[in-house]
């Protein structure tokens, strides 16, 4: 995000790229951000950050969400928090969100690992259900 000023709309419509599931899940994204994460300095614009440092848009958001975490906007918060904290390289999670062969993901115990490392370093961030 170059812009300080950019709007959600701008934000939304450039971390999309114009990809229609991107922009649906970006939008519902923003209005439950801070219910997952309360303590993030920029509030609901955090993901839009987030994907930006870690150059995820467009399918990849769509990919990330819809593929490799099921639909759990916890779990790919739990995986840019981790990015964020140094415990995983954003390398590594950009591979995973643009695989779109859905051959490349994180195991079980990965994202378990992920979530514990977050929850441990943030103590307001959602647990697991």
């Amino acid at each position: 995000m170059d812009d300080v000023h950019e709007t959600l709309k701008d934000m939304i419509f450039k971390t999309s790229k114009g990809n229609p599931g991107a922009i649906q899940i970006l939008i519902s994204y923003a209005t439950i951000y801070e219910s997952i994460d309360p303590d993030s300095v920029w509030k609901s614009a955090t993901p839009f950050v987030q994907f930006d440092e870690c150059r995820i848009d467009g399918e990849g958001v769509y990919y990330l969400f819809n593929d490799k975490c099921n639909r759990d906007f916890r779990l790919v918060t739990v995986l840019l928090r981790a990015v964020q904290l140094g415990f995983l390289d954003s390398d590594r999670l950009r591979e995973v969100a643009f695989d779109s062969t859905r051959q490349i993901n994180f195991t079980d115990d990965e994202f378990s690992e992920f979530s514990d490392k977050v929850c441990n370093a943030l103590p307001n961030f959602q647990r697991a259900k």
